[in-house]
């Protein structure tokens, strides 16, 4: 069942995320022209497609070359898609359109329900404790990755600090957050 046919179209860099209607997912489908600087593993130019709404999430496969990928499927009421291109050869570019459309089975689409946490006062720790076991669970049963939003309001003229801590790898450092009264510039 069809419910609305959108054009895509992309400048270098851009990262686009599309968005069926809630209990839909999205079929993305290539038409005219698919013609992105071809090199082996798509290394230069490339059209990256990934099932979700983020960048770490699913890979469904990074095109180049000149051949039409198939029609490209969600699990879920996004797609998430990233055009990379370098500074050298250029190719015609891609046209594409994405549907809104019902699972093949007739059933809604399952959502992952918002995680985010908010947090007060004066000091605090952020952590995966805090998280909702029901979310942690929902996650587990779609095998879908945690993705939460911590959100720390402060008093007016305080603020969030992230401290860094000199026994654990650069990398490591900033896991800890600092609130204090706002100093005057230096």
């Amino acid at each position: 069942m069809l419910t609305t046919r959108h054009p895509l179209s992309a400048k270098v860099g851009d990262k686009r995320l599309s968005l069926a209607e809630p209990g839909h997912i999205l079929k993305l489908d290539f038409r005219n022209t698919f013609d992105v600087e071809y090199s082996n593993n798509c290394t230069y130019d490339y059209l990256e497609v990934r099932d979700g709404g983020h960048g770490y999430d699913r890979l469904i496969g990074q095109f180049c070359g000149n051949i039409f990928p198939d029609i490209i499927g969600s699990t879920s009421r996004y797609l998430w898609l990233r055009f990379k291109s370098d500074d050298t050869i250029e190719g015609a570019g891609f046209t594409a359109v994405y549907e809104s459309i019902l699972p093949s089975n007739g059933e809604s689409h399952v959502e992952m329900p918002a995680c985010q946490i908010f947090l007060y006062g004066y000091q605090g720790w952020v952590n995966s404790s805090l998280i909702n076991t029901s979310y942690l669970e929902k996650t587990n049963q779609l095998a879908k990755p945690i993705d939460c939003m911590w959100i720390i309001n402060v008093t007016v003229g305080w603020k969030v600090e992230a401290l860094r801590r000199a026994d654990h790898p650069p990398k490591e450092s900033y896991r800890m957050c600092k609130i204090q009264k706002n100093r005057s510039e230096r």
